[in-house]
C-alpha cells in the first residue's frame, strides 16, 4: 500500500496518542510512588547513573550542570548517582570539585587513567584524543554498576527534572537505548572507513538519522553488548578514527555508536527538545552559575595556592572565565 500523505497523518496521530497516553499512565503511576511516605527512594525505581567527564576548558558548564541538578533534585523521584571523570582539569578546578563532592552536589570524582589505554587517546593531540575515551568512561561504570541505567552527558548538556523521571518509560519505550538525533545523516558524519571496518555495506545507514554523542542512555541489561562493541572499537584506531578521516566528515565516538545502534535496529529519530534535553549550553554558564550562588551562596573558597595557580594562569591567558573574576 503506498503511503499517502493522509496515511502519514493519520499513523503520526496514532503514534502521538499512544506515546502520550502510555506517559500519563507512567506519570500517574510514579506520581503515586513518590508521594508515599513508606517507600524509601531506592524502592522508587531503577539505580540511575549520570556520568560525564570535563577538561580545564569545560569547567565552566560542568559548575552550572552540578548547579542545574542540585536546583532539581527535590522534583526527582529517584536521585541519580552522579559521577564526574576528571580528563584534564588544572589542580584548582580539581579541588573545587573536590569541595563540591564532599557538600553532596554529586556522588563520585575520578580521574581517568589514560595511561591505561592506546597513546592516541592522549587529549593534548589536536584530535583530543578521537574521543575515544567517552567509550572507556562509560564501559568502566557499566562494569562498576551493572544492570543499572547510565546516562551519559556532555559538560555542555542540562537535563530537564521531567525527562530524568520519566527514564524508566523512555528506556522501556526504546527497548533500553536512548539519544535524541543529532544534526545530518550517517553519509554526512560517518567516515567510509568504519563500514570498511566493521565489513558492512554503507549505502544500508546513508539517510539514517545520527544519534547524539552529547546524551545517551543505556539500560545495561539490554544494552550491555552496545557499551562493549563502542568500547571495543574505540581501542582500535582505524575502527574509531579510520584514515582521512577528521571532523569535517566524521564525529568518533557518536560516528561509532550510531552505527551500531543502527546495527542492532535502534534508531535515533526524535529530537532532544522531545525528551527536553539541552545540548552545548556553554553559552551564559558563567551568568547561571553567579545567579546561583547569589542566592544560595558559594560552597568553595580557593586557597593561597589555588589562587596563585589561577594567577599564573591568567597571565598566561590560560583561564576559564569561571574565575576571572576571583
Amino acid at each position: 500500500m503506498k503511503a499517502t500523505p493522509l496515511i502519514i497523518l493519520i499513523m503520526t496521530c496514532w503514534m502521538l496518542i499512544y506515546t502520550n497516553s502510555d506517559m500519563l499512565k507512567y506519570s500517574a503511576n510514579y506520581q503515586s510512588m513518590s508521594s508515599s511516605p513508606s517507600s524509601p527512594p531506592s524502592s522508587m525505581g531503577p539505580q540511575i547513573t549520570i556520568i560525564t567527564g570535563v577538561s580545564y576548558n569545560h569547567f565552566c558548564p560542568l559548575h552550572n550542570l552540578i548547579y542545574h541538578m542540585e536546583s532539581i533534585s527535590s522534583d526527582l523521584v529517584v536521585k541519580p548517582r552522579i559521577i564526574i571523570y576528571d580528563i584534564g582539569l588544572r589542580k584548582y578546578q580539581y579541588n573545587a570539585l573536590t569541595a563540591y563532592q564532599s557538600k553532596g552536589y554529586f556522588s563520585e570524582l575520578r580521574k581517568f587513567n589514560f595511561t591505561k589505554y592506546p597513546s592516541f587517546w592522549n587529549l593534548q593531540l589536536p584530535s583530543r584524543g578521537h574521543y575515544a575515551w567517552k567509550p572507556a568512561i562509560v564501559y568502566e561504570v557499566s562494569k562498576d554498576y551493572p544492570g543499572e541505567l547510565l546516562l551519559w552527558v556532555d559538560s555542555e548538556t542540562l537535563i530537564s527534572k521531567e525527562f530524568l523521571n520519566e527514564i524508566p518509560f523512555w528506556s522501556d519505550m526504546f527497548n533500553g537505548f536512548v539519544s535524541p538525533r543529532s544534526s545530518g545523516d550517517v553519509g554526512l558524519w560517518t567516515h567510509p572507513g568504519v563500514f570498511q571496518y566493521f565489513n558492512d555495506s554503507r549505502k544500508k545507514y546513508l539517510y539514517e538519522n545520527n544519534c547524539n554523542g552529547a546524551a545517551l542512555l543505556f539500560n545495561t541489561n539490554k544494552t550491555q553488548h552496545l557499551i562493549d562493541a563502542w568500547y571495543k572499537c574505540a581501542l582500535v584506531k582505524d575502527c574509531i578514527a579510520p584514515r582521512g578521516s577528521n571532523r569535517t566528515n566524521h564525529r568518533q565516538d557518536q560516528s561509532i555508536i550510531t552505527y551500531l545502534a543502527l546495527r542492532d535496529n535502534r534508531k535515533c529519530n526524535y529530537e532532544k527538545s522531545f525528551f527536553k534535553i539541552d545540548t552545548h549550553k556553554k553559552r551564559g554558564c558563567y551568568e547561571k552559575v553567579l545567579e546561583y550562588e547569589k542566592i544560595n551562596g558559594n560552597v568553595w573558597t580557593p586557597s593561597q595556592e589555588d589562587l596563585k595557580e589561577i594567577s599564573k594562569l591568567k597571565y598566561k591567558k590560560k583561564v576559564d572565565i569561571w574565575t576571572m573574576d576571583i
